[in-house]
């Protein structure tokens, strides 16, 4: 297992190319951050139409949970369990990376961070009774099986969610 990287979720739809945006987001992170580890996850389309050369790893979804969505967030989940780091910061593949800055978040002594706002405020998850609203944007977490049960949770939420959408 490598220990740290970026990785972005990306699949293409009717209207937007979304493989190719996660190729600009990777050479913005190459651009400022040249030592970065960066994985791209898309599935067998998205796949076959990359320049793999750009690319650290490209890891294909096993199951497209969003296969018939035109909005792919039910596959989000999956970025948990098939981030080959110990350490990762997800990256939503419409945001462009500017200035180093990012790399903060790899100092963290946190499991799991979701981050506030564009300027990096973040608040560790486990310490909030009540989880304010988040920019999920970028995110970061660590490999271990807590994070990995809440990967798994927040999958079976999504997959399921016309039935638990009535819960909460």
């Amino acid at each position: 297992m490598i220990d740290r990287g970026f990785v972005c979720l990306a699949q293409n739809n009717q209207t937007t190319d979304y493989v190719r945006l996660a190729q600009l987001q990777c050479m913005s992170i190459k651009h400022h951050m040249p030592d970065a580890s960066y994985t791209l996850i898309t599935d067998a389309a998205g796949k076959q139409t990359i320049d793999h050369s750009w690319f650290d790893n490209v890891i294909e979804l096993s199951t497209d949970w969003a296969k018939d969505q035109e909005w792919k967030q039910r596959n989000d989940w999956q970025v948990g369990i098939l981030s080959p780091y110990r350490q990762t910061i997800v990256i939503d593949v419409d945001y462009l990376v500017l200035t180093p800055r990012l790399n903060q978040l790899f100092r963290i002594q946190q499991d799991l961070v979701l981050c506030h706002d564009n300027r990096l405020m973040y608040k560790p998850l486990e310490s909030r009774a009540v989880i304010d609203p988040v920019w999920a944007t970028v995110f970061y977490f660590t490999k271990n099986k807590k994070n990995e049960a809440f990967f798994y949770l927040v999958g079976k939420i999504q997959r399921n969610w016309e039935y638990y959408k009535n819960f909460f």
